[in-house]
């Protein structure tokens, strides 16, 4: 590229449901930074990328990301920007993997909040411990969120969202003026009789569309209020 080419840059934005009201720095707000950065080194902004409320542990569950990929096959910018590395991956060999390829087809990468140069060897390697770090804070959060899903199922706390069909989640006694509402799983009689009605007919050989005829026979409902079907 000739020094008179302007540069031009791909943004890639990625940030999960909880990262957003965690960190406050959403998808809008990431690519405003790495924008303004842009225009301070007259860049020109060729794509913008972005991936939203998708974990970054992978990259085969990423639209974004696997459209970036196929679109720096055909060369259409120079550079590729994100907020920081772990928005590429939260895993090392992921992270270290998008940027081999990039530079495979001659594009560089750089990370707004992390400042290093890609080309010599000591960049290389502050890149590396960056996306290690990324990938401990992946595993240390996921780690914790199944400490406090055990201890909170230890206590009788529903740890989903949606209870499943045959149950509603009331508020545990006591918990009401602790800033976050317990709440534990009740049993629907009316609903618990459709399921184990659904048991008894599956048992006696009956397939899935003699059972939702005879279920939807009987008047029960979905917890939305639905009739039920085999799809």
């Amino acid at each position: 590229m000739s020094d008179t080419m302007i540069k031009k840059a791909a943004i890639y934005c990625r940030v999960s449901t909880q990262e957003q009201a965690e960190e406050g720095y959403s998808l809008e707000e990431q690519q405003r930074l790495i924008r303004e950065y842009c225009q301070q080194k007259n860049y020109e902004v060729a794509m913008v990328y972005e991936d939203a409320g998708i974990s970054g542990k992978d990259i085969r569950h990423r639209p974004a990301m696997q459209q970036l990929l196929e679109d720096a096959s055909k060369k259409k910018f120079h550079l590729v920007m994100s907020w920081k590395i772990n928005r590429i991956s939260r895993k090392l060999s992921d992270a270290i993997k998008i940027v081999e390829t990039l530079e495979k087809y001659g594009i560089g990468y750089q990370s707004y909040s992390e400042p290093f140069e890609s080309s010599t060897p000591a960049g290389k390697m502050q890149f590396q411990m960056m996306a290690l770090v990324g990938e401990f804070e992946r595993n240390t959060i996921a780690q914790n969120v199944k400490m406090g899903m055990r201890a909170k199922a230890m206590s009788g706390e529903w740890c989903g969202g949606i209870p499943p069909f045959g149950y509603c989640w009331v508020t545990m006694e006591g918990t009401e003026n602790h800033g976050r509402r317990k709440s534990r799983l009740e049993v629907v009689e009316r609903e618990a009789e459709a399921v184990r009605l659904m048991f008894q007919l599956y048992a006696s050989g009956k397939g899935y569309k003699a059972i939702v005829g005879r279920i939807n026979r009987e008047g029960y409902r979905t917890k939305l209020d639905n009739a039920f079907s085999v799809a």
